[in-house]
């Protein structure tokens, strides 16, 4: 199975465990109309973000997945759908974004990316 980012879905029970493990102790998002975005490989999801509109709420990957690519395809992908839903750009205030693996330390310490994104430690 290959690594793929699906937008809006219902959570099939198979994915619930992973999506639980991942979300928790994080204080997600709760307003009607957000977009969420599920990073998923060989059954389960690795990452998760939610957008509201052009603005990201919300990004995590599992701690096992980091530097291997995911959080950086989940972003991309994440911007993409926001692009093509909104004809906006994605608002992100960093200067690398997720472009590659490299930025993700950049992305993490941003402050104006850690005043509305929630990442595990």
């Amino acid at each position: 199975m290959r690594l793929t980012v699906f937008h809006n879905i219902a959570v099939e029970d198979i994915y619930r465990k992973s999506l639980a493990r991942l979300t928790e102790g994080e204080d997600l998002p709760q307003k009607e109309g957000l977009d969420l975005h599920y990073a998923i490989y060989n059954g389960g999801i690795l990452g998760l973000s939610v957008t509201d509109g052009s603005r990201l709420l919300f990004i995590k990957v599992l701690d096992i997945t980091r530097r291997r690519g995911v959080g950086a395809y989940l972003y991309a992908e994440t911007v993409k759908f926001v692009r093509k839903k909104c004809g906006t750009e994605l608002q992100d205030e960093t200067a690398a974004g997720l472009a590659h693996d490299s930025a993700w330390e950049s992305f993490v310490s941003s402050s104006a990316v850690r005043e509305c994104l929630s990442f595990g430690s």
